[in-house]
């Protein structure tokens, strides 16, 4: 976290010190009856500038009488002041949004509005997908006109439709309606608004304007402009930019002249994430794999990677893993003629790690990890062309 790169943090395991004062002795086995489970799918912590944020999506699931319901599912998200290397901050985040989305559900309980949806034991464990048969706005050509307070309310086609909106198009627009400003409502006010419809299309707020959304099967998608710099500035004063979007375009903020950021809309949590590969991989953890020597019979070596696709190297090529967070390591398989090798990586990390594989006289198969001064030098020396 910082101003001008985002850094990943995953919870290895259940935060129980932060969700157990709230639940209480809700904390029970989930497979006793008449229990509820606090299923938690995706938690996003992230820092820009003086603003610090955590968003999150979770379900509440109800065991009862050997049957899983879905009683509520929403996400929900908090912001604050800049946490720094002050961890508790971080944790007073996650609780807030935990609290939030605990209070959204006793709201629901107290109305009759919890649900019932049946689900499969296999469910307890499986991601939670956004499609049209739980998100209204996956069922609809035009969304319904007004105001949007959470991203729950887009989801849902819920907006604010109390008041009448009046808009006109930004000045840094791209054009054609691409990005609009609110008439007649002061900028304090807008701050409190995740987004809008015009009844033709969904927007998300950037800064006091807001992006027209883009709709392409079951996904959305914008384009988001880089400001100049004293733009960027002005975005991270008033709290403009959240999730992975935010240190992006604070580290490119001076860069003028590039064209604008593709960004998806995560449907989990409402957040915009750079689809550019190079973008969005930039604090990504970098696993740097460099074949070095080879026996008679051994030219080339083979890397499988339980997520990618399989990868030959001759002597003296290299080839880069960078993978997106996880809780769990990613397994590499390196195979010779002669044997082969598995190496756990972590992902929870930006750091760069380099290995070296070795093919000994005898048909050994060798992988070691290097230290920091034999690492930075391998770095220096690796060529452009050797890459696969």
């Amino acid at each position: 976290m910082g101003e001008q790169r985002t850094l990943f943090v995953i919870f290895d395991g259940e935060p129980s010190h932060v969700i157990e004062p709230l639940l209480g002795p809700g904390l029970v086995p989930f497979y006793e009856d008449s229990v509820r489970i606090l299923k938690v799918n995706r938690i996003r912590s992230d820092e820009v500038g003086p603003i610090s944020s955590c968003n999150l999506h979770a379900e509440v699931i109800t065991r009862q009488g050997g049957t899983l319901l879905r009683s509520y599912e929403a996400t929900v998200g908090v912001s604050g002041s800049k946490c720094g290397k002050d961890e508790a901050c971080h944790e007073q985040n996650l609780v807030r949004a935990l609290q939030s989305f605990l209070d959204g559900f006793a709201l629901a309980k107290s109305r009759g509005e919890l649900g019932n949806e049946v689900l499969s034991e296999a469910d307890l464990s499986a991601p939670f997908v956004v499609e049209a048969s739980n998100s209204a706005i996956l069922r609809v050509d035009a969304p319904k006109r007004g105001l949007y307070r959470t991203y729950m309310q887009m989801r849902m086609d819920q907006p604010d439709t109390l008041n009448a909106i009046e808009l006109r198009e930004a000045g840094n627009s791209l054009g054609d309606g691409h990005m609009v400003k609110l008439k007649h409502i002061p900028e304090a006010v807008v701050d409190e608004y995740w987004g809008l419809s015009d009844g033709s299309h969904a927007y998300v707020r950037w800064g006091k304007s807001f992006l027209r959304l883009e709709r392409a099967g079951t996904e959305f998608f914008t384009s988001v402009p880089q400001p100049d710099t004293q733009d960027a500035t002005a975005a991270a004063l008033g709290g403009l930019f959240f999730g992975l979007i935010g240190g992006v375009v604070l580290s490119v903020a001076t860069a003028t002249s590039n064209p604008p950021i593709i960004c998806d809309l995560d449907l989990l949590t409402g957040d915009l994430v750079p689809r550019s590969r190079d973008v969005d991989s930039s604090s990504y953890a970098q696993n740097i794999f460099l074949f070095t020597r080879y026996a008679k019979g051994a030219e080339f070596v083979t890397i499988q990677c339980e997520l990618d696709d399989t990868t030959s190297l001759a002597k003296g090529q290299w080839t880069n893993f960078k993978f997106p967070p996880r809780s769990s390591p990613i397994k590499i398989e390196i195979k010779a003629a002669t044997g082969s090798e598995v190496v756990q990586l972590d992902t929870n990390t930006d750091q760069v790690s380099v290995y070296l594989i070795d093919v000994k006289r005898d048909g050994e198969l060798t992988v070691n990890e290097l230290g920091e001064q034999m690492r930075n030098s391998v770095i220096r020396d690796l060529k452009g062309e050797d890459e696969r």
